[in-house]
């Protein structure tokens, strides 16, 4: 048995080999393929009149879409496709024979950037050109080759090529997992090396003084405060965009939703005025808001963030609904609560605001407390995986102020006398579809209202696997074409994408009869391959996502 079992364990080794080699070969073949629909596109192009320099425009997105990848990725793999194709025959050889993967091909690709065609042509022969040395290299060893004999060929060229690097400095900000960002920057070595030097020498000094918090802590916090000119980190002052049912808002302010008719399509907890009334400051409006959320005509589904319907049953509980934090995504209920109303939502103001004109409330609250760390609050315009890019303005007015200093694991100290400021911008749904409701216009351009609704239903670029920020507001159907501006003719789109369905052959239209809860857009591209997108599922009470019976149905 165990001679067996050994034996198995060869087999399964050698099996995972060959299926590495084979996904290499792949990597080669859709390499050429890629290749190939880019000249064959780029000739049908220039018949068809196109200048230079839109020549092979919407390729990449074609090939992103094809690979269920960004278009991002997509460009970069078309670029890596037409060097190995044209460039460095070696490297991929190496690759269609399972010598190397993609990534390492790609690699060697971008090292050489900076060469010459014929001296791309010596380092590819030179390294790739030797199978047996070039399978050793691991990435540090490959790239530290591609450079060594680079420098040899053209020293010029490298320098020159670091020399332009510094242009290509930068900060970004990413979502991370637990409601938490990634704060990137790119610098000059001289410069990074010295900015980590000094937060470590704060931090060894700050522990040597007794601070109770960890060195990575100090830190993170010194960085924020040296930044931001805060003399505290958990002090920022930011604007969030914050998607949420009011359900989730008032949990443990408003009674359980009782409601037990799902036959109308409708949920009597949601409705219109439960966003005004949300976080009051005296007793008497509490109640008022619960007596509101109770009585009020459930005609009209409503939520201070959004409340939508749903096809299936949700064993979500009522307050538990996670909410969306625009440019993040989906965050914990409990922790969208404590960033707008604080852990401990006690009444403490006997005069509150009175509600600003228009669809916008105002209400004032104890401070929210989040446990220190950098939290993902994008302030108004980019969002946090980018450096640019509007995002939906649904908690908008005075800046917050999330206070509160760790005290101990899972424990948040609050601070002396907190206060914040909330703007509540209700989002309307139509109670059976579950569909936001929303203006038309006669104008062109998009209006800022529509914008801000379309922004907080789609939240990133809907083209299918983009992920992108949404920086363009599309007419699905082209004005040109009579296309309304309407919320149902319009969708976000990143610069890329939208630019990319400007290129001939590409068509798109909205589907209202496939998914009629959700915005659907089918996109055909030039060859007649059609995508289907659809809008995020919004936050939603249990009770709502009761009410919709509709069934889905499956694409064509």
């Amino acid at each position: 048995m165990e001679d067996l079992e050994a034996a198995e364990r060869v087999c399964l080794i050698n099996e995972i080999r060959a299926l590495e080699e084979l996904k290499c070969v792949i990597a080669a073949a859709q390499a050429k393929a890629a290749a190939a629909f880019d000249a064959s596109t780029r000739r049908a192009q220039a018949r068809a009149g196109l200048k230079a320099e839109q020549l092979g425009r919407g390729v990449a997105a074609q090939l992103a879409l094809a690979r269920r990848d960004s278009p991002h990725n997509g460009a970069k793999l078309l670029g890596l496709a037409r060097i190995l194709t044209t460039e460095m025959p070696h490297t991929l050889h190496a690759l269609s024979t399972g010598v190397i993967n993609e990534w390492r091909a790609t690699l060697l690709v971008r090292e050489t950037a900076c060469l010459t065609l014929a001296d791309r042509h010596k380092v590819d022969e030179q390294i790739a050109g030797n199978p047996a040395e070039l399978e050793q290299l691991g990435d540090r060893k490959l790239i530290a080759r591609i450079k060594s004999l680079s420098y040899g060929l053209d020293p010029h060229a490298v320098v020159n090529r670091a020399a332009h690097a510094v242009s290509q400095r930068y900060v970004s900000c990413r979502p991370a997992p637990d409601t938490m960002t990634y704060l990137t920057a790119l610098l000059p070595v001289a410069q990074g090396v010295g900015v980590f030097a000094a937060l470590t020498r704060d931090a060894d000094r700050l522990r040597a003084a007794g601070d109770p918090r960890t060195k990575g802590q100090i830190m993170a916090d010194t960085l924020v405060e040296r930044t931001t000119g805060q003399a505290r980190a958990e002090d920022v002052r930011v604007e969030v965009q914050l998607i949420m049912t009011d359900r989730t808002l008032l949990h443990g302010i408003l009674p359980p939703d009782t409601n037990t008719n799902t036959g109308t399509g409708t949920d009597a907890g949601t409705n219109t005025d439960t966003g005004t009334n949300t976080v009051a400051d005296t007793a008497a409006e509490l109640d008022a808001a619960r007596t509101s959320a109770d009585t009020k005509d459930p005609g009209t589904a409503n939520c201070g963030g959004i409340a939508a319907g749903r096809q299936t049953e949700s064993f979500v509980p009522d307050g538990a609904e996670p909410a969306v934090l625009a440019g993040y995504g989906i965050v914990p209920a409990q922790w969208a609560r404590d960033l707008i109303r604080g852990p401990d939502p006690v009444p403490d103001d006997p005069s509150p605001d009175s509600p600003d004109p228009g669809d916008r409330d105002q209400a004032r609250g104890p401070a929210p407390n989040p446990a220190r760390g950098p939290a993902p609050n994008p302030a108004r315009g980019p969002a946090p995986n980018q450096a640019r890019g509007p995002a939906p303005n649904q908690a908008h007015g005075p800046a917050l102020d999330p206070g509160g200093a760790t005290a101990g694991c899972g424990t948040v100290a609050r601070r002396p006398d907190p206060r914040t400021e909330v703007w509540l911008r209700r989002l309307y749904v139509a109670p059976n579809s579950g569909q936001l409701t929303a203006m038309d216009s006669r104008a062109r351009l998009v209006p800022g209202g529509l914008a801000r609704l379309i922004a907080a239903r789609d939240q990133i670029c809907r083209t299918p696997w983009c992920g992108a920020p949404i920086r363009h507001y599309d007419h699905i159907t082209p004005v040109r074409e009579g296309g309304p501006t309407s919320a149902e003719n319009i969708q976000g789109l990143c610069e890329a994408c939208n630019q990319a369905k400007e290129a001939p052959g590409w068509s798109a239209h909205a589907v209202g009869d496939r998914q009629p809860d959700r915005h659907t857009v089918d996109t055909i591209t030039p060859t007649g391959h059609t995508y289907r997108s659809t809008a995020p599922q919004l936050p939603q009470s249990s009770a709502a996502s009761r009410a919709s019976t509709a069934p889905m149905l499956p694409a064509p």
